[in-house]
């Protein structure tokens, strides 16, 4: 029970901003030009909200049922203990707020008035890039992209948290370079390639064609959620999340815009999909991990993740979809 447990929370951060599967997905979606990159961060909060409780009212009814004793107090360390020893962690949500603090609220408001950025335009303005801004409202979200500087932030963070252990001369880090390169480039070659995959997919019509498909089967918005999530949930199977939201992502949003669900809702039901990545047996990573740290048969977490985790996340997402759970 406890591995289930473990390896079912193993997606959770792919259900809340600013997980790197969220940036994928938001990177290919902006690039078609179905929806801006930070319109997808309030929906997935609360779609994110909703699975945490989800999981918090499982965890209630499984220790209640199985008679679950607390951890003795000898076992437990102090919370002021804890939050000396490790409070350099709470760090890493500064790279957070800032941009957040600096695109919305007071002090987003205040900055765009001193700097004339919160105004309307009235007539198309060409920059001195070329660039050419519409006849609409101009305001501190359009020159602050969180997509952008969340990771900057965040790579800067750490490497300033952890400057003890970086290298310390050319050829340690010529050592560290070499011992990394292979795995960045895989990863290189799997991210290009699944973001290939993806345009040449949303090039091929898929998102048009399994709309007609589905219309011809007179099929409603819930109809075509429940047929996206069942994909998606499927890839993920074999697949990361990361790695499903780049290969069909915005393919699958497209098909559910199509549906007439707005996009930013879309985006985070297909988000929520994909979280099923570690709970999806039998070749999700989490399983054997958590399986291996508490000594049992991963088989035995099969059933109980489906039943517990797989189909209740799906069904949480087809109902994000369709409205029934508010975000």
């Amino acid at each position: 029970m406890a591995a289930t447990v473990v390896a079912g929370g193993a997606g959770m951060g792919v259900t809340f901003p600013f997980s790197s599967t969220m940036f994928i997905l938001v990177g290919g979606l902006a690039a078609q030009g179905i929806m801006q990159p930070d319109e997808i961060i309030k929906p997935l909060a609360l779609a994110g909200l909703w699975c945490l409780v989800y999981r918090l009212v499982l965890v209630f009814f499984l220790v209640r049922r199985n008679d679950i004793q607390a951890v003795s107090a000898a076992d437990r360390m102090p919370f002021g203990r804890s939050l000396r020893t490790g409070w350099t962690s709470l760090l890493l949500f500064v790279p957070i707020l800032i941009p957040l603090m600096l695109t919305r609220g007071p002090i987003a408001d205040a900055l765009g008035t001193y700097t004339s950025v919160s105004h309307d335009l009235k007539e198309p303005v060409e920059l001195a890039d070329g660039t050419l801004l519409a006849a609409q409202p101009y305001t501190m979200p359009d020159v602050i992209s969180l997509i952008t500087w969340i990771p900057v932030l965040m790579i800067a963070l750490v490497l300033i948290l952890g400057r003890k252990h970086l290298p310390r001369s050319a050829s340690d880090w010529w050592s560290t370079v070499a011992k990394a390169a292979p795995s960045f480039g895989v990863i290189g070659i799997t991210i290009v390639a699944a973001f290939s995959a993806s345009n040449l997919l949303a090039d091929l019509g898929l998102a048009e064609q399994l709309k007609a498909v589905l219309s011809g089967l007179d099929a409603s918005a819930w109809v075509m959620a429940i047929a996206i999530g069942v994909i998606i949930v499927a890839i993920a199977i074999p697949l990361t999340a990361s790695a499903t939201m780049a290969a069909i992502g915005p393919v699958a949003v497209a098909a559910l815009v199509g549906a007439g669900i707005p996009a930013p809702i879309a985006a985070a039901a297909v988000l929520i999909f994909a979280s099923t990545e570690g709970a999806s047996p039998p070749s999700g990573a989490p399983i054997y991990v958590a399986a291996g740290i508490a000594r049992v048969d991963p088989v035995k977490t099969f059933l109980p993740l489906v039943s517990y985790y797989c189909l209740p996340i799906l069904g949480m997402g087809v109902l994000i979809a369709i409205g029934a759970l508010p975000v």
